[in-house]
């Protein structure tokens, strides 16, 4: 019964399935519920910091506050315990000022109606549940069900146990549910066939992380009209809900906090949050803003963009005045560049096939802007390790045409990419482990197009359908 259950629910072929691939698939449930055991005490331990900012953010919109300028002089002056008790009742102080789009705001502000540690399990509760449906939804856009159940089976065993992923639910992060929203863009976009509601899922996607603007390009340069049409309706729709429920100061205090997020991303010596404070230290934390749990868990975060390392190399380059907001733009315009070549170069239409005219498939198109994604999101101010949960996406798409292909070279630097931080290879250890797999998953996404476009897996139909040969 219950692998009949277990079966149905992953969309897979247990009974049908190789000895090895069984065995496998166990092992990976096996750690995806001890991970999800050490997540829940994590829940029960740690403050969950990056989950109480965007609690106090989208707290804002009931109360007609601005949510970054509040947090910010939360931060740095202190809060007056009639106003905490007013607004923030049993809410710990903040750890500094969240850089992500009001749009978001609004899918906390239901969850900020409930009290600070409910609200917290709640948002980690779903974060899982996020992470399960993906994995279901994405499972179900796979053609064959013994290429699902290799790319559950990893997805799971890798994913759910990874420090990063447990980083992500113990701060409290969004990324899993920008996810769960491109996965169901894709189950609706090749399983439903619906191209204007899987656009208004891009729409609502964008307005939660900008960067997935990249993901309607390929289908653009295929006048894919309803997919555009419909994430633009969507869009509209978000920008004008924050809009009216935090105002157009708080789009503007978005922009303003991102530029202060780069400049703190890029020196570490000096705080860019001078002008906001009121006294020159800090004030401690009042008795009525303490929290009782242990503020974060010793995770490595690091910040893995061109701003990061450009901070790491900043006495070498300031030693031959090389001027830094220069150097930083540079890279952002070659980022943009390189990401928009990369989806022009792949989209365009295959030659030399009898459908030559039509587009290339949805699952292809929607692979080459998850790829260009990943390298735009190296380019913004901040990205710390959590936000490698996106990979998710490209590993459980690519690892069918790995199979396909047999190809073992892109089946080893895939294992390599994701065991370096569990170190189950022992290889690789600490700080080091996250550029092994960022550069790992990154060559594996671009190994996988290379099959995919070359080796012309891919049909062309008159309608843009996906059929494979």
């Amino acid at each position: 019964m219950s692998r009949r259950f277990i079966s149905k629910f992953f969309a897979v072929d247990l009974p049908a399935a190789p000895l090895w691939q069984r065995i496998l698939f166990y092992t990976s449930l096996v750690v995806f519920v001890t991970s999800l055991g050490v997540s829940l005490n994590d829940l029960s331990y740690y403050d969950g910091g990056d989950f109480n900012l965007r609690y106090i953010q989208a707290r804002c919109g009931f109360f007609d506050l601005n949510p970054y300028t509040t947090t910010a002089d939360w931060w740095w002056n202190g809060i007056a315990q009639n106003v905490h008790e007013r607004y923030f009742k049993g809410v710990p102080r903040p750890w500094g000022v969240a850089c992500q789009t009001p749009a978001l705001l609004l899918f906390y502000m239901p969850v900020s109606t409930l009290d600070r540690e409910t609200a917290r399990w709640v948002s980690g509760l779903f974060e899982w549940l996020a992470f399960l449906t993906s994995i279901v939804l994405l499972a179900r856009v796979i053609e064959q069900k013994s290429d699902r159940l290799l790319a559950v089976a990893i997805t799971l065993f890798f994913f759910s146990g990874s420090p990063f992923w447990r980083l992500h639910v113990e701060r409290g992060q969004y990324y899993i549910f920008t996810v769960l929203f491109i996965s169901t863009l894709l189950f609706v976009l090749t399983r439903k066939k619906n191209d204007f509601l899987s656009g208004v899922v891009l729409g609502i996607t964008v307005s939660i992380r900008p960067t997935v603007l990249f993901l309607a390009l390929p289908f653009a340069m295929q006048r894919r009209w309803k997919i555009l049409s419909g994430a633009l309706c969507s869009g509209l729709f978000m920008g004008f809900l924050s809009l009216y429920v935090f105002g157009a100061d708080a789009w503007k205090s978005f922009n303003w906090i991102s530029t202060k997020y780069e400049l703190a991303s890029i020196d570490f010596s000096k705080n860019p949050f001078e002008d906001c404070m009121k006294t020159p230290q800090v004030p401690p934390c009042q008795a009525y803003e303490r929290s009782e749990k242990v503020a974060g868990a010793p995770f490595s975060s690091i910040n893995c963009t061109m701003a990061g390392l450009l901070r790491v190399t900043r006495p070498i380059l300031d030693r031959h005045a090389v001027p830094i907001n220069t150097l930083l733009l540079a890279m952002k315009l070659l980022g943009a560049g390189l990401s928009l070549a990369f989806v022009i170069l792949l989209s365009r239409k295959c030659k030399g096939t009898a459908t030559s005219s039509s587009p290339p498939p949805d699952m292809y198109l929607a692979y080459v802007g998850l790829a260009s994604i990943n390298l735009v999101e190296y380019v913004i101010p901040y990205r710390a390790a959590y936000a490698d949960i996106y990979y998710l996406l490209l590993v459980m798409l690519g690892i069918p045409i790995v199979a396909r292909q047999k190809s073992t070279w892109l089946g080893v630097l895939l294992l390599i990419a994701l065991a370096s931080q569990q170190n189950l290879l022992g290889l690789v250890h600490g700080w080091y482990a996250i550029p092994v797999r960022v550069v790992g998953l990154t060559l594996f996404s671009f190994g996988v197009l290379y099959f995919w476009h070359n080796q012309r897996l891919i049909l062309h139909t008159a309608t843009g359908t996906d059929k494979r040969m």
